[in-house]
């Protein structure tokens, strides 16, 4: 990665509700720790996670890779709440979680592609508010257009629009 894109990306993780406080190459890309700011109406998020760029946005993998899912099919986990395009490959999986830990297994599938003569796509995720709950149901697909309604603190209902 040139350090252009690593400027980019350290530019748009500080403008998110974490915060960064170091990063390292490895084989996979650039790996970034991270403190999230006090957020009282926002589940506790992992500090640590891989992000890579990706057009106007960013994800973040998985860090325990440690159990096979569907032939080490990629899981995205949502840092939210958060604006950006989210990665899914053939037979991967998108995934909010609102753990603790980003290898927690609260959460929930929102998105997933499994047939082979689908094609790999991208999800254009706008988060409007501050997210507490997913409140679809697990294994949902999703498709330009849908809107998928989350559980806000106090406020009732916010959401999460695919663009």
């Amino acid at each position: 990665m040139e350090m252009k894109e690593i400027l980019t990306l350290i530019e748009k993780v500080s403008q998110s509700s974490l915060r960064v406080f170091s990063l390292k190459q490895n084989k996979d890309g650039i790996q970034i720790e991270m403190k999230k700011e006090e957020m009282s109406t926002v589940h506790s998020l992992a500090d640590m996670a891989e992000v890579r760029g990706v057009q106007d946005g960013y994800s973040a993998q998985k860090c325990d890779q440690t159990e096979d899912r569907e032939e080490n099919a990629p899981e995205t986990a949502f840092l939210a709440p958060m604006d950006g395009i989210f990665r899914c490959s053939e037979g991967g999986r998108m995934l909010l979680r609102i753990g603790k830990e980003l290898n927690d297994e609260s959460g929930v599938e929102i998105g997933s592609i499994k047939d082979e003569d689908e094609i790999p796509y991208n999800l254009s995720v706008k988060c409007l508010g501050e997210v507490t709950k997913i409140c679809v149901q697990d294994g949902q697909r999703v498709k330009k257009g849908d809107k998928l309604f989350l559980a806000k603190i106090e406020k009732g209902d916010t959401q999460i629009e695919i663009l």
